[in-house]
């Protein structure tokens, strides 16, 4: 089941959730990482390089139930259970048992039950002991280290030899386990298996937001649960498929050839992502806040009637000062300066009507928050030259946010206030107002969940949706008459030329398949949608399929407006 099905993927994650052998690896690997990070935060417990390889470098060294004076096996060749099942069955053992012997301290641990390595020795390329500890201490001290992000963190370790993907990610993950996962070429492997076929290409700081937002949809404990869960699930869809061996191969070789990468000190994958990768975790800073977020250099945050907002086009987003959270990211090709005041004016004019959704679309929808609720707004701005297209760069940036958060700006996409109707246009003369006691305005509900970049705009797995296969301009098409997103693509080059939403998709068919798209092999595909979705959940799709193929392309489609 591709990981475009969420609704499989929710089933699949209940079903381990109730598999008490697999919740019973989680509160191993989970009581392991309390016990290391306990161990190391007095460095003089490790007294030197082999207790540090002991007890936290191999995977699992030695696992004893001390009443019984028996040594237990956790892991198997590959992370499986066999050998544990086995001696269970021989010494008329039950998880209860050994659940209770784990939280007693009757069960000994040694290892790091988290990640597995090639070699049993820390850095084995150099040859002096007291060189590999002082560095095993600095990185201990590193992964200690208050003043820094979990992301931050594994990006330092990687400048250090002996580390790589696989034990940096897996360090953090042991110390930060409710903020940042574990990334190696296990992690790729069942991705990829997941449906999310460009796994094997991007960076560990990318395949994070794939780990981030599959934390938030199946609200796992932690990260650690997060890893079990995808190892058993990427593992049962391999046994699906029939490629059992095969699989377990791969990752043998994969393996190797990580620890081969990290001797010649060469750790790093090829990227997809030309904007910079924040290095802050979700969970304990809002990277949307700060002045450098997505690699663009943002004014500090100023007052919306500030003269030292910048002029000339640009970009902007809007916070208020009570909330940490965005409530809008828009742009400008004239002059931000003259818009955000455009937006203050309406904002301040007058206190006891909304006003009218021009010249400013935004100004209702604040205005209502600033009635409801008190808020005081603020914004950043961005004078940016390097994009021509202004336009998908804020749909970039919204669709990061909606990764970042697991939700939307509050108005943006046609979302708005619950308490409250939107004002129409001047010209009509419509202003919205407070709804009566018990009525709720359905665009202030919550946000439709966020796509993930997956596969290429080709596939039918692309973005997290389940899209049809693609049809022929010049074919008979069986295109129906539902309700649906669609995509147009060169089918020779591989290029996303138009995205687009229909009531009828076979409508929308019949009018595109009319239009010059300028290339030789025009192609259009849909995936359904529920008639059920509100106009700001349709807009959200849109946006993060926008988005999402400017974070791959790099470009807008050629014809989206």
């Amino acid at each position: 089941m591709p990981i475009h099905d969420i609704e499989a993927l929710k089933r699949a994650y209940l079903d381990f959730r109730r598999n008490t052998m697999a919740n019973f690896i989680v509160d191993i690997r989970r009581t392991r990482a309390q016990q290391i990070r306990a161990m190391t935060s007095d460095l003089e417990v490790l007294s030197d390089i082999e207790t540090f390889e002991r007890e936290i470098w191999q995977l699992e060294s030695r696992t004893y139930l001390r009443s019984s004076r028996l040594k237990l096996h956790i892991f198997s060749q590959y992370y499986e259970q066999a050998q544990l099942r086995k001696a269970m069955a021989e010494h008329h053992l039950a998880l209860s048992d050994l659940h209770k012997a784990l939280h007693t301290g009757d069960l000994e641990l040694q290892g790091n039950y988290t990640f597995r390595q090639t070699s049993d020795i820390f850095a084995p390329m150099l040859k002096e002991q007291d060189t590999r500890f002082n560095l095993v201490k600095q990185a201990l001290h590193l992964f200690n280290n208050t003043a820094l992000t979990p992301r931050q963190k594994v990006e330092q370790a990687l400048t250090m030899k002996g580390f790589d993907e696989n034990n940096a990610t897996g360090l953090a993950m042991i110390f930060h386990p409710e903020a940042i996962g574990i990334v190696n070429s296990i992690t790729r492997i069942h991705l990829q298996q997941m449906g999310h076929t460009i796994a094997s290409q991007q960076t560990w700081q990318q395949l994070q937001d794939v780990l981030f937002s599959l934390h938030r949809l199946l609200r796992t404990r932690d990260f650690i649960e997060l890893d079990g869960f995808l190892y058993v699930y990427g593992t049962q869809l391999t046994q699906q498929n029939g490629s059992a061996p095969a699989h377990r191969q791969q990752i043998t070789n994969l393996m190797i050839e990580h620890e081969q990468q990290n001797k010649q000190g060469n750790t790093s994958l090829p990227g997809v992502v030309a904007i910079k990768e924040s290095s802050q975790p979700y969970t304990e800073h809002k990277s949307f806040m700060s002045l450098d977020w997505e690699g663009i250099v943002w004014t500090g945050w100023l007052p919306l009637s500030s003269p030292a907002l910048p002029t000339g086009q640009g970009i902007y987003r809007i916070r208020a000062i009570e909330r940490d959270e965005l409530f809008y990211i828009g742009s400008t090709g004239r002059d931000l300066r003259g818009r955000i005041g455009d937006l203050y004016r309406n904002l301040a004019k007058d206190s006891t009507q909304m006003p009218f959704n021009d010249p400013h679309t935004a100004a209702p929808s604040l205005w209502a928050w600033q009635n409801a609720e008190g808020l005081h707004f603020e914004c950043s701005a961005a004078t940016d030259t390097t994009h021509p297209n202004l336009d998908i760069l804020v749909h970039y940036l919204l669709w990061r946010y909606r990764v970042e958060t697991g939700t939307s700006t509050l108005a943006n996409h046609g979302r708005f206030h619950p308490l409250y109707t939107k004002s129409g246009d001047r010209k009509a003369g419509r202003r919205g107002e407070r709804l009566p006691e018990g009525q709720r305005n359905l665009h202030g509900g919550p946000s439709y969940p966020p796509l993930l970049l997956t596969a290429t705009p080709v596939e039918q797995t692309w973005m997290w949706l389940n899209w049809s296969e693609l049809y022929s301009f010049h074919s008979r098409n069986e295109v129906p008459t539902s309700y649906g997103i669609y995509k147009i693509v060169d089918s020779d080059s591989g290029e996303l030329l138009f995205i687009g939403s229909a009531k009828n998709l076979r409508s929308a068919f019949q009018t595109q398949a009319r239009k010059n798209w300028q290339c030789s092999g025009p192609a259009f595909a849909y995936s359904l949608l529920p008639d059920t979705l509100l106009p700001h959940h349709i807009h959200e799709i849109e946006n993060d399929l926008l988005g999402g193929y400017f974070a791959y392309a790099k470009v807008a489609p050629k014809f989206q407006g």
